[in-house]
């Protein structure tokens, strides 16, 4: 069995999954007391507060890593663009040289 106890209660649960569900905290094994089978931690509102806190930083880590970041194709729309927009000046170009050599009829 795990146990927690606070200034709030006594709270008891078969696993420590369980007893995360019940008292809504981020408890971890380390922080346990063993006695025998049981595995017990004694928390002061201070106590409570860090381990909110815990947990408050580990989702803001956890949504970060999959926050979509628009730099990548933003930087590939601007490459693609300015790819297009060489390519139609160079066709203009070559074609304004095809039409000047011909006009002098040396080929």
């Amino acid at each position: 069995m795990v146990y927690c106890i606070t200034e709030m209660g006594v709270y008891e649960a078969d696993t420590l999954e369980h007893l995360k569900k019940k008292v809504d905290l981020d408890l971890k094994k380390e922080d346990f007391k063993f006695f025998g089978p049981d595995q017990v931690i004694n928390l002061t509102s201070r106590d409570v507060d860090f381990v909110q806190d815990r947990k408050q930083l580990s989702s803001i880590m956890f949504h970060n890593f999959f926050r979509k970041d628009p730099r990548p194709t933003i930087f590939f729309l601007v490459t693609i663009s300015v790819l297009v927009i060489s390519l139609i000046f160079s066709i203009n170009i070559y074609n304004l040289f095809k039409s000047f050599v011909e006009s002098f009829n040396l080929g």
